[in-house]
C-alpha cells in the first residue's frame, strides 16, 4: 500500500509464512508470548527465519490505526529529505512497507484481512538494555547524533523517544566510528505548528513518566548543556525549555548516576 525510504519487499512464501502465523497466533504475537518458529522482540513485533532481515509489526487496534502509524512514518521520512543530506546522515531511518495480508484463514469471524507494516532490520541489539548502557558511557562521541536527533524532534514533531526507539547501531560501532541513531518506531510524531506543538516537545524531551522517557532522561548528566543549547537554538519562538522541569531532570540524571556507580563500587 506504501513504501518509507524505497520499502522492502515480501516474497510469495514469506507472504504465505506471514498469513499463517498471524491468522494462527494473533493474540500471542500481540502479547509477546513465545509462538514456534518466531523470535518475538516486542509486544506485536516480531522476526521469521525466512525473512532474517526484516521485522513485522501488526496491531490489534482497527486497521485505520496502523495506517495511520504508517503514514506518520512516511511523513516523517518525506520531512527528513527535505533536509541538506548531512543534516540527518547519523540518523537512520529503516525501510518499510504497509501491506494488506488476505488469507484463507478466519480471523474473528471474517476471511483473514489485516495490515502489517514490513521494515527493515537495522544493525542492533534487540534488548534496550544495551542501548541504555550506550547512552550513558558513550559520552562525546555521542553528541553528533544527539544534535540531529534534537533537529529531528523539532522538524518532525517525533515525541515517543524512549531507548526501545532510538537505539545506537551498535553492530557497526567501532572505536573510531562516530555512532549512528536508528529510528525503529516513528510513528507518533504530531503537529509541530498547531496548538499542540509545546505539549508535543515537552513530551520529546521530558517524557510522560517512566515511558516514554523522554529525550534528556536518557542521556548522561553531562550532555545535558549541550542539548540544552541544541534545542533553544532550533526552538521556534512559540516553544520554550520548561527549566524547572529541565533542572528537576537533571537532578534526577545526576541520582541515577551516582546510585549506579554506588552499586557498582560494591561488587568491586
Amino acid at each position: 500500500m506504501g513504501d518509507v525510504r524505497g520499502g522492502v519487499n515480501l516474497t510469495q512464501d514469506t507472504i504465505n509464512t506471514l498469513c499463517e502465523v498471524i491468522f494462527s497466533s494473533q493474540t500471542q504475537l500481540l502479547n509477546g508470548n513465545p509462538v514456534d518458529g518466531v523470535e518475538i522482540l516486542h509486544r506485536g513485533v516480531f522476526a521469521l527465519p525466512c525473512a532474517p532481515d526484516l521485522v513485522f509489526k501488526i496491531s490489534n487496534a482497527p486497521k485505520v490505526d496502523l495506517a495511520n502509524r504508517w503514514k506518520n512514518a512516511m511523513r516523517a521520512a518525506e520531512i527528513s529529505k527535505e533536509h541538506k543530506p548531512d543534516k540527518f546522515d547519523l540518523i537512520v531511518l529503516p525501510r518499510l512497507t504497509l501491506y494488506t495480508l488476505v488469507s484463507d484463514y478466519i480471523l474473528n469471524g471474517q476471511r483473514g484481512e489485516y495490515y502489517l507494516i514490513a521494515e527493515q532490520r537495522l544493525s542492533l541489539s534487540t534488548n534496550p538494555l544495551v542501548h541504555k548502557q550506550l547512552y550513558e558511557s558513550l559520552g562525546a562521541r555521542l553528541e553528533p547524533a544527539l544534535q540531529q536527533l534534537v533537529a529531528f524532534i523539532h522538524a518532525t514533531g517525533f515525541c515517543d523517544v524512549d531507548f526501545r526507539h532510538i537505539p545506537i547501531l551498535d553492530k557497526e560501532l567501532t572505536p573510531k566510528t562516530i555512532p549512528k541513531i536508528g529510528l525503529v518506531d516513528i510513528s507518533r510524531c504530531g503537529d509541530v505548528q498547531g496548538e499542540a506543538a509545546q505539549q508535543i516537545y515537552h513530551e520529546a524531551f521530558f517524557g510522560t513518566g517512566p515511558t516514554p522517557r523522554g529525550l534528556f532522561r536518557c542521556i548522561a548528566p553531562e550532555q545535558f548543556e549541550l542539548l540544552r543549547a541544541e534545542v533553544s537554538k532550533v526552538s521556534r519562538p512559540q516553544i520554550t525549555l520548561d527549566l524547572a522541569d529541565y533542572y528537576e531532570v537533571w537532578k534526577d540524571r545526576c541520582h541515577d548516576f551516582e546510585e549506579a556507580h554506588r552499586i557498582n563500587n560494591e561488587y568491586l
